[in-house]
């Protein structure tokens, strides 16, 4: 469990710090530059950016944890487990 925890306060580190940088916007002009529809895709979809982003820590964890199958599903969980913060946020 420690191990999801650390992995998601690290996404939400990197998260943070996207943000502040306007990493997504960025990441739009750089596809136009390049040309690349996936680039372009992915700064334009919010929950696909944050799938991405979650797997730098994933990847990152694996220095520290052993890695276990389970642990490829990890970035979906945490994109989807901030979506679902996103919401209750939002709820009034």
């Amino acid at each position: 469990m420690e191990k999801y925890v650390f992995i998601f306060l690290l996404f939400w580190s990197l998260k943070v710090i996207a943000e502040k940088y306007n990493l997504r916007y960025n990441l739009g002009t750089l596809a136009s530059k390049w040309k690349s529809k996936i680039l372009y895709e992915v700064s334009e979809c919010e929950f696909c950016f944050e799938h991405w982003l979650a797997i730098i820590p994933t990847l990152v964890s694996f220095l520290f944890f052993a890695p276990e199958w389970m642990d490829l599903s990890t970035p979906l969980l945490i994109a989807g487990f901030s979506n679902l913060l996103k919401g209750f946020r939002n709820f009034d």
